[in-house]
């Protein structure tokens, strides 16, 4: 494993913690991208459909199946933008806002537990590396195409 470079040890890391999340998803009766459009909607407490898409890179077919489903299973209420009939906002119902809530909080627990060896400052600059070659592949990818 310590042969890995950055790129794969990211991807690496990557996948062992969607593993993570997808069991404890499977224990709501949720899929993986469901677990994150709830935990970013809990976050944010109300968000349009598009920006959640762009937030979490998603396609946006993939936001409305995943959307479809959080509704059907009484998790999001969507409701049209009255200044522009194109906007759906998003906003968790009453009834499940509570199970969202410790999804979300079971979220930053893992959060915290996978940073606690690292101080503020070494969290923010791993962040920060992260953030520049996630730019950076961005712009090898937008060359590509």
């Amino acid at each position: 494993m310590k042969d890995l470079n950055i790129l794969e040890l990211i991807d690496f890391c990557s996948r062992e913690w969607r593993q993570l999340i997808e069991l404890l998803a499977k224990q709501h009766k949720l899929t993986f991208l469901e677990w994150r459009i709830l935990v970013c909607i809990c976050a944010a407490n109300k968000i349009e459909q598009q920006v959640l898409t762009k937030q979490l890179n998603l396609l946006s077919n993939n936001t409305i199946t995943n959307v479809d489903s959080l509704v059907k299973k009484g998790f999001l209420k969507k409701t049209i933008k009255t200044s522009d009939k194109k906007i759906r906002i998003l906003t968790l119902t009453k009834k499940k806002e509570g199970t969202v809530k410790q999804i979300k909080k079971l979220n930053d627990q893992i959060y915290r537990s996978c940073f606690s060896r690292f101080d503020k400052e070494a969290v923010s600059m791993l962040e920060d590396g992260v953030w520049k070659t996630l730019e950076s592949l961005r712009e090898i990818h937008d060359k590509f195409i």
